[in-house]
């Protein structure tokens, strides 16, 4: 991003050989966009409406339109110390991660997970 090249979506690419790391989640992979230095709007963006186009679903999901899929999740932006390393054991320090407050799914509201 440093020298201008910046994601067309953020997905977290989650399969059974990163699920314990280094990639976690969703939320992860965002924060660690968050600590590169992306705009929150952006990383929301990138995350939502432009990977729904990617997938041919503009229009009815990744988007709060009337008509679309009314599946939202709702997550807080916390402060403080966060720790993010990468696939190759790089690891650095962050101030802000996104965190999972609520999500709302065919109508059926879903709390966070407790660790």
């Amino acid at each position: 991003m440093s020298q201008g090249f910046y994601p067309g979506n953020i997905s977290s690419d989650l399969h059974v050989y990163n699920i314990e790391g280094p990639v976690h989640d969703q939320l992860t992979t965002l924060s660690r966009f968050l600590h590169l230095g992306l705009p929150l709007d952006d990383v929301i963006r990138l995350s939502t409406e432009t990977t729904a186009k990617a997938m041919g679903m503009a229009g009815k999901l990744g988007t709060l339109k009337v008509g679309a899929e009314a599946d939202v999740t709702l997550v807080r932006l916390a402060e403080g110390k966060f720790a993010y390393e990468d696939s190759l054991g790089m690891k650095a320090e962050g101030t802000q991660r996104l965190e999972h407050a609520l999500t709302i799914r065919g109508g059926r509201v879903y709390k966070p997970w407790l660790h």
